[in-house]
């Protein structure tokens, strides 16, 4: 197995640790500490939700334009083609293009460069997830969904969720 592999293997593990970290304490922080403070509306409560998760993928996104920049100044681990200018606004653009996953094609990776941009995509997926389950809104709209309805579209829902025969009153979600 090549060198600049294993290196590109470790880089995404350790990429995902600090990915993983960054979202949670944002979440953890914003939930347990400034949400219980905020003398707000709810409706004002969610909108600095919103904003401190779109705070927290900004950071990631950030974190993985470093990585490419510095990894690209080491060599040898594949390099990026396409319509680039060399500056560092090329690592923000492709680390914001692939962990929105919206893929424009302007820039594309080559060499184990490609490993690491599925790492990203795949993080930002889980990221992006993990919000909306934390999110206390959608969270009460699924126990509702569990618990609290019925009838047949209802029923019909629930089982291509998998909530099918796990209706058990307080039970956590």
């Amino acid at each position: 197995m090549e060198l600049s592999l294993v290196y590109t293997m470790m880089v995404c593990v350790v990429m995902v640790v600090l990915t993983v970290l960054v979202h949670y304490e944002a979440l953890r922080l914003i939930s347990d500490y400034l949400l219980p403070r905020l003398r707000v509306h709810p409706r004002q409560q969610m909108i600095f939700m919103m904003l401190a998760v779109f705070a927290a993928h900004t950071v990631e996104v950030w974190l993985f334009t470093l990585c490419y920049a510095v990894m690209d100044s080491y060599g040898g681990f594949g390099q990026f083609l396409g319509n680039k200018d060399g500056s560092w606004v090329d690592y923000l653009h492709y680390s914001a293009v692939t962990y929105t996953s919206l893929g424009l094609g302007d820039l594309y990776p080559t060499g184990n460069f490609r490993l690491l941009t599925g790492v990203e995509a795949m993080r930002a997926s889980d990221a992006r997830l993990q919000a909306k389950v934390d999110d206390p809104a959608f969270r009460m709209s699924l126990r509702r969904l569990r618990f609290g309805s019925e009838g047949p579209a209802v029923m019909a829902l629930q089982k291509a969720l998998a909530y099918a025969g796990e209706r058990q009153q307080g039970k956590p979600f």
